[in-house]
């Protein structure tokens, strides 16, 4: 490894500022793709050939640094200048006029091993720095050569290469400097809408996801058309929370100055606000396929109970158990409603309605407090997650299933753990504590058979799912490498 040339430096100047979120996998041949995917590129150069670096090539090997997502108008640029990826095909006059010519991972023609840099054997453009919870990728820049002492230095710290082999654990690491989870599930960054944090909150079916952004706008992103802004209710801030199957989004917009309210949303009709119980502020937290929204508003009394909003029927006071204040999480397409509640003594409950019997208390875990108890979700079977109090005092996740009651779910690490959501097989996510410094918490997926497991090898990021859709597929937010900024994240579960 020690021989491998580090190479830095500009690569070409119109690039500018511009910068990538994640390393992602070249996707096909062919592809245009979308920003996540352009960490490094093949630019075209017009004319003769010029320059000592690029042989008898068309093409040059540039890279993007790291940490914000280059804005698709700036793909479209490459892309209009003749710009493509390595592994596309391209067709060339060099060596032979006419030829079809697929590039390899020096913008060089498959199969020449002629340089298309300025010296050495292989670029360490992207090396895996080594930190106190894993590794994240930085990237050097092409053309002028690192001295050995400081690629000595930088092995000597422990830093990879992209697939190398982490000592520590034995895995692989991937180009996006992540060891892979051993559990099934590849970790996919969404990056960001605007280059501020983001955060995913849920996913349907057909793995469209809503969330926000820190810098207050609500998004819903998909593969085809990747972020596109909610809108908002007249104010500065957005945050969508949930969508069903037919695309509609629940959250929360700003109407004034710190006043939010409740909204639904759909493609055709834009946002419209589900208002309040005759109190300021009112926010949604679920939706289901029949378009009935949950969650929480303020009535004219100052009280804050959780709600439900229907299509025919408008809004329904859900009530309390014997408290002041309750807030509706997860509802599913029978109708029942979960979420929390405060009790006559001040101690916060999950609570499961029905209409015609009303809310239900469904206990706790051994012991109870002002926080931490309440449920998430509920799928159609009528299984119910959330939190609740351990006797030893500490905040559990638990399934609670129609006759059986509560069931703890456990903890990774000496701590809390919590679920965020489950599907219609009963898997269930969340986050839990783990025994690694520095890492608050992981996110974890359980089932009957397994028990609970990382999404993650242990160590790997703090991060916090909070939903799955019945693809497996989890989302939530982790730090992504270099910046650390908490961003968007999806899990796939990998096909056995």
């Amino acid at each position: 490894m020690g021989s491998r040339r580090v190479l830095i430096g500009i690569a070409a100047a119109w690039w500018l500022t511009v910068a990538l979120a994640a390393l992602e996998p070249l996707p096909s041949a062919g592809a245009a793709g979308d920003a996540s995917d352009w960490l490094v590129a093949c630019h075209r150069r017009g004319g003769e050939l010029e320059g000592p670096f690029t042989s008898d090539y068309r093409y040059e090997l540039i890279s993007f640094p790291l940490e914000v997502a280059v804005p698709q108008w700036r793909i479209d640029r490459h892309l209009a200048h003749g710009d493509v990826r390595p592994g596309d095909e391209v067709v060339d006059v060099r060596p032979h006029e006419g030829a079809v010519y697929e590039l390899d991972a020096y913008c060089r023609p498959v199969g020449s091993h002629e340089p298309n840099l300025p010296s050495g054997d292989e670029p360490w453009f992207v090396a895996c720095h080594r930190t106190a919870t894993g590794y994240r990728a930085i990237s050097f820049l092409l053309e002028v050569a690192i001295p050995q002492w400081r690629i000595d230095e930088h092995l000597a710290h422990g830093d990879r290469y992209p697939g190398d082999v982490d000592p520590a654990t034995g895995v692989r690491l991937d180009w996006k400097c992540e060891l892979p989870s051993t559990t099934g599930y590849t970790v996919r960054s969404l990056g960001t809408f605007d280059g501020f944090e983001s955060l995913a909150l849920g996913i349907n079916d057909l793995g469209q996801v809503v969330g926000s952004s820190d810098s207050g706008q609500g998004w819903l992103w998909d593969e085809e058309d990747g972020f596109l802004d909610l809108g908002s209710l007249g104010g500065h801030w957005t945050r969508g929370t949930a969508i069903n199957a037919s695309g509609q989004v629940v959250g929360e917009s700003e109407i004034a100055s710190d006043v939010y309210h409740a909204f639904i949303w759909d493609r055709a009709g834009g946002m419209h606000d589900l208002g309040t119980l005759g109190g300021a502020q009112s926010l949604a937290h679920d939706i289901n396929d029949l378009g009935w929204v949950v969650g929480e508003a303020d009535t004219a009394t100052g009280e804050r109970h959780a709600v439900l909003w229907t299509p025919d029927g408008g809004i329904e006071d859900l009530g309390t158990l014997g408290g002041t204040t309750s807030a509706a999480h997860g509802v599913n397409d029978l109708g029942q409603v979960v979420g929390s509640s405060l009790t006559v003594d001040g101690m916060s409950r999950p609570f499961l309605w029905e209409a015609g019997t009303g809310m239900r208390d469904l206990g706790t875990l051994g012991g109870e407090d002002p926080v931490t108890g309440g449920a998430s979700d509920i799928n159609n079977a009528g299984q119910v997650v959330g939190s609740s109090v351990t006797t030893a005092g500490v905040g559990h996740a638990f399934l609670w299933e129609p006759g059986t009651g509560m069931l703890d779910l456990g903890a990774l690490g000496p701590g809390a753990s919590r679920a965020a959501a489950i599907d219609e097989r009963g898997q269930v996510t969340g986050a839990t504590a783990v025994a690694t410094p520095g890492v608050g918490s992981a996110g974890f997926v359980w089932e009957r058979a397994t028990g609970m497991v990382l999404l993650e090898p242990a160590g790997t990021a703090t991060s916090a799912p909070a939903d799955i859709n019945e693809q497996g597929q989890i989302v939530g937010d982790r730090p992504v490498p270099v910046s650390g900024l908490s961003l968007a994240t999806l899990w796939e579960p990998v096909a056995p």
